[in-house]
């Protein structure tokens, strides 16, 4: 007792601030109420005087320091006896001024448990009601209040129903006029426990009023608002206070129509949706009584809408009104058709049908689709089928029933031919909304059946017919696919016969010998053709794909033939589309592979146009390489098996192809893009496989191994594939490389490189020592003699590959030979093309380590810095370490299964601009600066804005500095960089804005220069000088600017005779910014 006496007294003695108050009920915790060692009444005792005192500042800090007691100590610490004394206090001093705000605090944890009786509760809101004038105090205050009746709600609603019609008047009056947000959560949620479950018919006009006076929502949270109650919040919390009771429908909806026809956009959405809300509460009685005045207020914002959001609500809640306007107890098995509301709807609707290429037209069709679906809307939100709830499928019946024999009547007449797009567009419209009633989709759970309602089968011939006329009409084509689309997706409305007829019409569309199909019309066709794949894949495979190989010529047509080009490339685009799944896509890899077999085994000879063989080749490969990227996206799990049967046949392709070649027979598949995309694909199949040692990519990588450095081309090829056995691409165990290998052989290295690069890093390389692997392949790779540049890269590829994922068994070679690697083939080595090569073999190995976040990355970069003075090198170098930022391109990539640490670009970055900067501030000549600032454009070219937009005060003068170097990719470089980051929002934008607003004279000058140095290979520089000057007044402020209007106005102008159209282009739009 006697250390609470001592707290109490040391906290009554000091200023009042929060921090104090704190520390002292700490205090009385460590003793305390907690352990058991004191009691709230001996702080009560040790407060009495306090209590009491006759001095008010004395007064309020004793209750305030109780309150604070109250609100640390636990819950089950305070009895029953307790709660009821400290409530009977804090009441009695609600009646005083002093003391009211540290009462309501102390009775905030007091109504929050569990231990007060029925008299507590009731004393402690009649004491509110009487003493506590809300527009007196501030929102704290006042949010204690609405915690207090709130709690008491979720805790003794029983006995505040009992108070009656006291606790209703004496709470209106409390929340009547509440503004603040964060009071207004909880008075929303209040009002709506009364309306639903107290008995309000005496104060249904008072309610009304102290709800509705919020609707509509105006609040606009404060920039960086720490509550984080956002409009959306208030809305839906008032929402649902103005749907708790059908009492309000009388007096809401007439509210709702004012604010409807008077209102901004925002407000008229929030407005129907509010209504769409509220109806089905309100009753079909109140519903029907308003139901013309909504649908004339309905319509003016469907037909004369200001914005597509706002006429989307609008349709909505048509549908709502229906919903609640038709209950299906009216018209259960009753066969007829309704009256009144619906009824005038349709007919009205169907008015502006009678012009359908009018403007009144489109919203007219969307109304009818919406009546078509509103059952299927319902039904969704319900998430089951209910013949007892509201709208029947009698509604969606009658509409169909006026609806479709208008839309065919219309077709058909003769007077009508040049509106037929524009009625089969609305008969689409029609079509896809009884699919989306009874086609479950994502997000639709409807469980109604098309096969027991079937509102469709008296018109279904007679549509299908209108939409396969509609196929070969101007303009009709792309309506008509998607109405079909909807009917085969609709379970049960077409036969197989009807599918079948179909799937032939849409077959003449896509192998048509001419350009009257175009490409939109022709994915769409291929969409439909998709569908119907999933529901009646027969079809498809019986007749879609035998028309479509049978397109595809055996050889490639001649150079000249350029609609038989257009044709196969339109055939192949369209095999791709639709072969994805399984079935298809293993049929098309058998017919591919043999006009694969046919084309690249037939020999070369004057007539035969080498070029238009090789393309023809390059696109099948490609459309194969495109289904594969597909397939992984959908996650399909047939993909490895295809190592075992189109890997093989492709190795068997090329293989034979080089052979043949070295005896004088060449064919068409040595060409270098041929080999590239036959890699991708190899390097697809190569991925999805599994990586343990015995299947999939551990077996391929002994036969690979094998084939290239064993000669045991079998172990790549197929048994019935027949080819030489002289393949030696290269020889692993000579130190010096066989440079009598032929180049055809040699142009077979992707075919090598592009599955290493691929393999997982659990699967182990078939050798006895992959270090000795690496010296070897480093040797060839920097062999010019032996390997060209092309062939070269590639191995680097796969060294660096290797290295990323195999770096615990190389640290050998890491340390020691790539110093040797270093000194013998960069330091001292006398050919400059090797010095080069090696630089690009050193940068591939970098990439490996830094994006490992390997401890030795380091050293190696700074061997690139080293050779910085290196004027043969320099360049080379500084490139290098820009290109290192970028990760490995498409090589270290996640899909090959590269090592990744996190942050480590960024690491590398940090570590790397200091340095950057540094050598330039640090050397004097311009020669010693250069490769600086060619490695800074390099470097913020490769990596993400985010890394250097914060840092574009430093940097935008070397940047500039940057648009004087002699190479013109690096400046058009420089320049792209500036573009991407001025797109930035929020505090970066505002430090590039402002960088670029400082040197906004440097930058006109530099870009116009740029923009007029002329060469057939600069048009690249000059579009994006032009670009940037044309952006320069979005982000410049025009008193900064405004001086070098008339220069950039006179020297855009000499831009518009430049020889390239989009640099002309580029000027016209940039001149047009300035007011030129």
């Amino acid at each position: 007792m006697e250390q609470t006496e001592q707290l109490v007294r040391s906290f009554m003695v000091i200023e009042n601030r929060e921090a104090d108050l704190d520390a002292v009920v700490s205090g009385i915790e460590r003793l305390d109420i907690i352990n058991g060692n004191t009691s709230l009444l001996n702080v009560v005792k040790a407060l009495g005087e306090y209590l009491t005192s006759e001095d008010d500042a004395t007064r309020a800090k004793g209750v305030g320091f109780l309150s604070a007691v109250i609100a640390k100590c636990p819950a089950d610490k305070i009895t029953k006896q307790s709660s009821h004394v400290l409530v009977k206090f804090f009441c009695g001093k609600l009646d005083d001024s002093d003391t009211i705000i540290p009462a309501l605090r102390g009775l905030v944890p007091l109504t929050a448990n569990k231990s007060l009786t029925s008299d507590d509760v009731i004393a402690s809101v009649k004491a509110i009601f009487e003493h506590v004038v809300m527009k007196v105090h501030i929102q704290s205050t006042r949010l204690s209040v609405f915690t207090i009746i709130d709690q008491l709600f979720s805790h003794y609603r029983d006995v505040l129903k009992t108070m009656g019609n006291d606790f209703l008047r004496g709470y209106i009056e409390l929340a009547e006029g509440e503004k603040d947000p964060r009071n207004l959560m909880l008075a929303f949620s209040i009002a709506r426990v009364i309306l639903i479950e107290f008995d309000i018919s005496n104060f249904v006009d008072d309610l009304f009023n102290i709800t509705f006076c919020y609707f509509p929502i105006s609040f606009r949270p404060p920039p960086d608002d720490p509550y984080g109650i956002t409009p959306d919040d208030l809305k839906l919390s008032l929402r649902l206070c103005l749907n708790a009771t059908p009492r309000f429908g009388p007096l809401a909806i007439p509210l709702f129509l004012e604010k409807l026809s008077a209102g901004s956009g925002s407000t008229k959405r929030d407005t129907l949706k509010t209504i769409a809300s509220c109806l089905p509460v309100y009753g079909i009685t109140i519903t029907r009584n308003h139901a013309l005045k909504l649908w004339t207020a309905l319509k003016l914002e469907i037909f004369q809408p200001i914005d597509p959001e706002t006429a989307e609500c609008a349709l909505e809640t048509t549908q709502t009104i229906i919903q609640v306007v038709y209950p299906s107890a009216d018209y259960k098995n009753t066969g007829e058709y309704p009256e009144g509301l619906g009824k005038l709807i349709v007919e009205e609707c169907l008015v502006f049908l009678k012009e359908p290429e009018k403007s009144k037209a489109k919203p007219a069709i969307k109304v009818l689709a919406s009546l078509v679906q509103t059952t299927g809307n319902f039904l969704r939100h319900n998430n089951t089928y209910r013949t007892d709830g509201f709208l029947p499928a009698f509604i969606t019946r009658y509409t169909i029933s006026e609806t479709v024999p208008h839309l065919i009547s219309l077709f058909r007449d003769p007077l009508e031919i040049s509106n037929r797009p524009a009625t089969l567009t609305a008969a689409e419209n029609i079509v896809r909304a009884v699919r989306d009633v009874y086609s479950p989709r994502a997000g639709n759970e409807s469980r109604r059946s098309y096969e027991i309602e079937r509102p469709l089968d008296s018109f279904k011939d007679e549509l299908l017919g209108i939409f396969i006329v509609g196929l070969k009409i101007t303009g009709g084509a792309p309506p008509a696919l998607l109405a079909i689309d909807a009917m085969v997706k609709i379970l049960g409305l077409l036969t197989g016969d009807e599918i079948a007829f179909v799937v032939h019409s849409i077959n003449e569309l896509l192998v048509a010998a001419n350009y009257s199909v175009d490409d939109d019309v022709r994915m769409t066709a291929l969409d439909v053709l998709s569908s119907v794949s999933l529901v009646a894949p027969k079809h498809i495979e019986e007749t879609t794909l035998p028309l479509l190989f049978g397109t595809l010529p055996d050889s490639a047509p001649s150079r000249d033939a350029y609609a038989e080009h257009a044709q196969y490339r339109r055939v192949l685009s369209s095999l791709t589309s639709l072969c994805t799944t399984p079935a298809f896509f293993e049929t098309l890899v058998v017919r591919l592979s043999t006009k694969l077999d046919l084309i690249c085994t037939a020999p070369l000879s004057p007539i035969v146009d080498r070029e238009a063989n090789a393309a023809y080749v390059h696109a099948i490969l490609s459309s194969l390489s495109k289904v594969l990227s597909r397939k992984v996206e959908l996650g399909h799990s047939d993909i490895p098996k295809y190592l075992d049967r189109l890997v093989p046949r492709l190795y068997g392709l090329f293989i034979d192809a080089a052979l043949s070649s070295d005896k004088g027979n060449e064919t068409v598949a040595i060409h270098p893009r041929l080999i590239h995309i036959g890699s991708r694909v190899i390097q697809q199949i190569i991925q999805t496989a599994s990586a343990e040692l015995n299947s999939h990519q551990g077996t391929f990588a002994k036969s690979l191994f094998n084939a290239y450095f064993g000669r045991e081309i079998s172990a790549v090829v197929n048994k019935d594939q027949a080819v030489g056995s002289s393949f030696k691409p290269f020889d692993v165990g000579a130190r010096s490389w066989q440079t009598e290998v032929s180049d055809a052989q040699k142009a077979l290295i992707p075919l090598f490189t592009a599955p290493l690069i691929s393999f997982r890093k659990e699967v182990r390389l078939p050798v006895e020592d992959e270090p000795s692997l690496l010296v070897s392949l480093s040797s060839w790779s920097l062999d010019t003699t032996a390997a060209s540049n092309d062939h070269a890269i590639s191995v680097m590829h796969a060294i660096s590959s290797i290295v990323n994922k195999h770096t615990e068994g190389l640290s050998t070679f890491i340390s020691v030979q790539g110093e040797t690697l270093w000194e013998e083939n960069v330091v001292a080595a006398k050919v400059l093309e090797r010095r080069r090569r090696a630089i690009r073999l050193w940068t591939w190995l970098t990439k490996s380590l830094v994006l490992r976040n390997y401890d030795l990355a380091n050293v190696y970069v700074d061997k690139l810095f080293s050779i910085f003075v290196d004027s043969s090198l320099g360049w080379d170098a500084a490139k290098a370490i820009g290109s290192i930022g970028s990760g490995g391109d498409d090589v270290l990539t996640k899909q090959n299964f590269a090592i990744q640490r996190v942050l480590s670009t960024q690491k590398y970055f940090n570590s790397v601009l200091p340095r950057i900067v540094e050598g330039v501030k640090s050397h004097q000549a311009t020669t010693e600066q250069t490769p600086y600032l060619v490695a800074l454009a390099s470097l913020i070219k490769s990596i993400p804005k985010t890394m250097y937009a914060h840092k574009m005060n430093e940097l935008m003068p070397l940047l500039l500095r940057g648009l004087d170097l002699p190479d013109m990719e690096i400046r058009a470089d420089v320049i792209e960089t500036l573009h991407s980051a001025t797109k930035d929002t929020g505090a970066v934008g505002e430090t590039v804005q402002n960088a670029v607003s400082e040197h906004a004279g440097s930058l006109v000058t530099a870009m116009l220069k740029n923009a007029h140095i002329q060469g057939p290979s600069f048009s690249r520089l000059r579009q994006v000088s032009l670009q940037y000057v044309g952006i320069l007044p979005q982000i410049v402020r025009y008193d900064i600017l405004h001086p070098y209007k008339m220069q950039v106005i006179r020297d855009l102008g000499k831009c518009l005779d430049d020889p390239k159209r989009h640099v002309r282009k580029e000027a016209v739009e940039s001149r047009f910014t300035y007011g030129g």
